[in-house]
């Protein structure tokens, strides 16, 4: 189903001059119209219907699109939002791109998320109505409103005067902020609000009308209370998904890391952290040192640990009884290590393998040792796409654990994360710190890494304009990203985890148009020993 998200925004607006571009609470209001249309993930199409060159430029800037400019006929005063619409419509029409579904999305709305705009979606789609929109109820009955002429006021409606407030029926306006259609009712009925119209009702809180001076200072009031609210909500919903990464509790891993590995006494202060705090999960491996038998020495009762299986021999892949042998015994040698006798997961670190002769029996073995209930789950560990496309469409998984950052969304953009979750897989993003290079000053950064320094200007700039750390901004974006289940940060003392904790909840502005590339020679570590 296509969809096109159009967010209008004309540079003629009067009672507040340039109100589509003012800064609200620190960035272009509009930024945050256009943020929640492609973090939603649910357009084709984002675009912007504007008249001005500066909204246009800044725009493009923020992921947006502007194929066209508004004509000056629908850019007056008098110009309706429905013909903005029809024009847009009818461009892409004539260009030879039509959509299935509208989203008309107000460029002065900043209580506008990604998470509203899918509830919407979805609602248009069970409901089949033509229109889906937010509304707000009235604070007070408007049967019972005044007129005033001078000083004196009145009842425009004076026969309900003499009742209770709890006694009429509430009444509601749109809330100003966005509305779902289809545009083949637009043009057929020439109508956005029909009689098949769905009503979504917001919180009077997260509503406010930006026509006067006042208006803007009570929204950021308002936008401030419940962003403050939410964060607190969401980080405390967030400590649940936090998986602890044992690399570094078994050997000297990461390129920013100058600790090396990390002491028992320091592991185990971070467990008990961590525990206090909510986290339960714990990924590690049979590669990682002894990430496992320092597990299993300090103590794994109240865990979920999640391991992978080493590469398996090139010389009895293609022998599945030999396969299978292999595997119970590295199983087992885990269980000793980490002195358990199950395991909550168990991964593959080398996918690809499933896709050669042996693959089957790979495959095979794993649901045998999860039938046997001596692990709870499996997946596998990939490191892009590629190793996604290459496993046989007839094996599937419990979780699978990727690389995902502020620089690698090639799994979001893929497809992939849409697709497994609706299968059912809980996805597990690892490298969110992309091994802590993203955690690097520029004099700590190797000089390797400088032949992309128009991704670290455009990341150290946003750094530095928006206020925010990158541990936070790192975080906090990949908790936003759809279809994300858990997330596996390394630690490698009790300080940083306890940052960790505190950057969880909090506001995250807009991201880069263009951070995120697809060079696999930066987003895989692998290949940085070829650098």
């Amino acid at each position: 189903m296509t969809a096109i998200a159009i967010i209008t925004a004309r540079g003629g607006s009067k009672r507040i001059p340039r109100k589509n571009v003012r800064p609200f609470l620190g960035k272009p209001i509009i930024a945050y119209s256009i943020a929640a249309a492609l973090n939603s993930g649910l357009f084709d199409e984002v675009m912007v219907s504007t008249d001005d060159e500066e909204i246009a430029e800044l725009s493009r800037k923020l992921g947006a699109n502007v194929p066209f400019m508004r004509s000056a006929k629908n850019s007056d005063d008098f110009a309706t939002t429905k013909d903005v619409l029809i024009e847009v419509l009818d461009e892409y029409r004539r260009r030879g791109a039509e959509f299935e579904i509208g989203c008309c999305i107000y460029p002065t709305a900043p209580f506008v998320t990604a998470e509203k705009l899918r509830t919407a979606f979805a609602r248009l789609e069970k409901s089949g109505a033509d229109t889906v929109l937010p509304i707000v109820r009235f604070s007070f009955p408007i049967l019972r409103s005044f007129r005033r002429e001078g000083d004196n006021v009145s009842y425009i409606w004076p026969i309900f005067a003499p009742r209770r407030s709890q006694d009429m029926q509430p009444a509601y306006h749109d809330a100003g902020q966005f509305y779902f259609f289809r545009p083949s009712v637009l043009f057929d009925t020439d109508e956005v609000i029909t009689g098949n119209t769905v009503g979504i009702e917001m919180s009077p809180l997260e509503v406010q009308d930006l026509d006067e001076e006042d208006d803007w200072s009570l929204a950021e009031l308002k936008f401030a209370h419940v962003f403050r609210r939410k964060s607190v909500a969401a980080a405390e919903n967030n400590n649940n998904r936090i998986v602890l990464g044992a690399a570094q509790f078994g050997m000297d891993y990461g390129i920013s890391n100058r600790i090396g590995r990390v002491d028992d006494k320091k592991v185990k202060e971070i467990m008990r952290i961590a525990s206090v705090s909510g986290i339960a999960d714990i990924d590690t491996a049979q590669s990682y040192g002894d990430s496992e038998k320092v597990l299993g020495k300090i103590g794994i009762e109240d865990w979920n640990v999640y391991t992978k299986l080493p590469e398996i021999p090139d010389e009895i892949l293609a022998d599945g009884k030999a396969v299978r042998k292999w595997m119970r015994l590295r199983v087992r040698e885990s269980m000793v290590d980490l002195r358990s006798d199950a395991l909550s997961g168990l991964m593959l670190h080398h996918p690809y393998q499933l896709s050669l002769d042996g693959g089957a029996a790979i495959f095979e073995t794993l649901v045998e040792l999860r039938e046997r209930g001596l692990v709870k789950k499996v997946g596998v560990s990939i490191y892009g796409p590629k190793d996604l496309n290459s496993i046989p469409a007839s094996m599937t998984f419990d979780f699978v654990q990727g690389p995902l950052n502020v620089l690698d969304m090639r799994l979001a953009k893929s497809g992939w994360l849409s697709r497994l979750a609706k299968s059912g897989c809980t996805f597990f993003a690892r490298s969110v710190f992309l091994q802590g290079l993203l955690l690097m000053s520029p004099a700590e950064r190797p000089r390797k890494f400088d032949r992309w320094s128009e991704v670290w200007r455009t990341w150290e700039e946003y750094l530095r304009e928006t206020g925010i750390t990158a541990v936070q901004a790192c975080l906090r974006h990949s908790f936003s990203v759809p279809h994300v289940g858990k997330i596996i940060v390394g630690i490698t003392s009790a300080a940083e985890l306890k940052e960790v904790i505190d950057s969880l909840g909090g506001y995250l502005p807009p991201l880069p148009a263009g951070l995120a590339i697809e060079d696999e020679r930066l987003l895989e570590p692998t290949n940085w020993q070829y650098l």
